[in-house]
């Protein structure tokens, strides 16, 4: 029965992105970033580590700069902290001569997991977390998106 809760889970989580790819709130028809506000804040260091970590799949640390769209939020902070941690360079707005790479972020909530969905130079990538038998939050599904090995 578990195993079929996380194929229902992953092909959930298929159906949003593909809602969620399509999306004008991230597809670059805005700069704005955004986080569900049901999510605890407690848990906004490691959705940062998340997302620095989604961006790695993408895109090597050493002499990578980041563009990251704010959400009008505390979770910018984190993620900026997160991505300088890993070895980014992060700028505040984007580089006047398009050097940085645009980083735009969902964090939704899904049923019981959380989405975390990023808009990487354009191209979205996204992975699901969920919560261990001792409240973590893990991943619970591969990462998803154009270019990912």
């Amino acid at each position: 029965m578990r195993a079929l809760s996380g194929i229902v889970l992953l092909a959930a989580m298929c159906a949003s992105f593909g809602i969620l790819s399509g999306c004008a709130a991230l597809s670059g028809k805005t700069a704005m970033s955004g986080v569900d506000a049901r999510l605890d804040p407690a848990d906004y260091g490691v959705l940062a580590d998340a997302v620095a970590a989604l961006v790695q799949t993408r895109l090597p640390p050493a002499g990578s700069t980041i563009s990251l769209a704010k959400s009008a939020g505390s979770m910018d902070e984190a993620i900026s902290r997160a991505l300088r941690t890993s070895g980014y360079a992060v700028e505040d707005v984007a580089a006047p001569d398009g050097s940085a790479h645009s980083v735009k972020y969902s964090i939704s909530k899904l049923d019981t997991n959380i989405v975390v969905l990023l808009y990487l130079d354009g191209s979205p990538i996204a992975r699901s977390y969920g919560r261990d038998q001792d409240g973590k939050l893990v991943p619970v599904s591969c990462v998803i998106g154009r270019g990912v090995s």
